[in-house]
């Protein structure tokens, strides 16, 4: 009889064995590494949010509790994609050694990251991760040794992914608020189109013409200084009343004269 695919065969691997285990009944150990990872999924997010779009077949829900802590689309789809290779793998009769599991392992760790810069994931959560992705469990450990090309990177897989996610984080956003654009004249929608290496050259345009706007400009017949004597100072202002004027005047002829 053909399995109800869900999502891909190693998730769906996955939660099979984990609700055999929980039930108490025999499991196919053939698929503890997928085993293993349902299980840290359901630490993180929790057994409602994975386990349940599993019995009502939603898969778009699935995917979607993934994304629970700010996880991007495309992590979440190479995930998958990533499972679904390594499903192809332990298929296969070759099983030549590869880096599926260092890549499947990276985005997790991204994932443990995510979550715990949006809660205050407490100290037993992250043992159990940093305890995972460092390998102490033997049966993750055998598969590494028997599928993966560099062992040795996964000694510092787990502090150097996450430092290198937090900092991505924590990076500040290279766009400014949609009102400031719509000040000049410029919809959102026109923005993202902007390639990202020209943004931060659209944003300082920005900021120094609001630095300029900021600075009060003098009326063009205010006087700056003052004689201190109203008879002068309205002649002054005549004068320059008059200088306008013949400036006015010479522009107008000489515009007609270009035309």
């Amino acid at each position: 009889m053909l399995m109800n695919i869900f999502v891909n065969e190693s998730i769906t691997n996955g939660i099979k064995n984990y609700l055999a285990k929980k039930n108490g009944t025999l499991y196919d150990i053939s698929h503890v590494f997928e085993y293993e990872i349902i299980n840290l999924l359901i630490k993180l997010y929790g057994e409602i949010n994975i386990i349940n779009p599993y019995i009502v077949n939603n898969e778009t829900s699935f995917k979607s509790n993934l994304m629970l802590y700010g996880a991007k689309e495309e992590e979440i789809t190479k995930l998958i994609d990533l499972l679904n290779t390594y499903n192809k793998w332990l298929s296969s009769t070759s099983r030549e050694k590869n880096s599926i599991i260092e890549e499947i392992f990276t985005i997790l760790i991204k994932l443990v990251t995510y979550k715990a810069l949006e809660t205050n994931m407490d100290n037993g959560e992250m043992a159990y991760f940093k305890s995972f992705f460092a390998l102490k469990d033997n049966k993750i450990r055998q598969i590494v040794e028997m599928s993966s090309n560099n062992k040795s990177i996964f000694k510092d897989l787990f502090a150097k992914v996450y430092k290198e996610t937090k900092e991505e984080k924590e990076k500040p956003e290279p766009y400014l608020s949609e009102e400031r654009y719509e000040k000049y004249g410029l919809s959102m929608e026109e923005v993202l189109k902007v390639p990202e290496h020209e943004i931060e050259r659209l944003n300082n345009l920005i900021e120094v013409k609001e630095e300029e706007e900021k600075v009060p400009k003098p009326s063009p017949l205010r006087l700056i200084l003052s004689s201190g004597n109203g008879f002068i100072d309205a002649l002054v202002l005549f004068s320059i009343m008059c200088t306008e004027i013949m400036i006015g005047i010479i522009v107008t002829v000489l515009i007609a004269r270009l035309g």
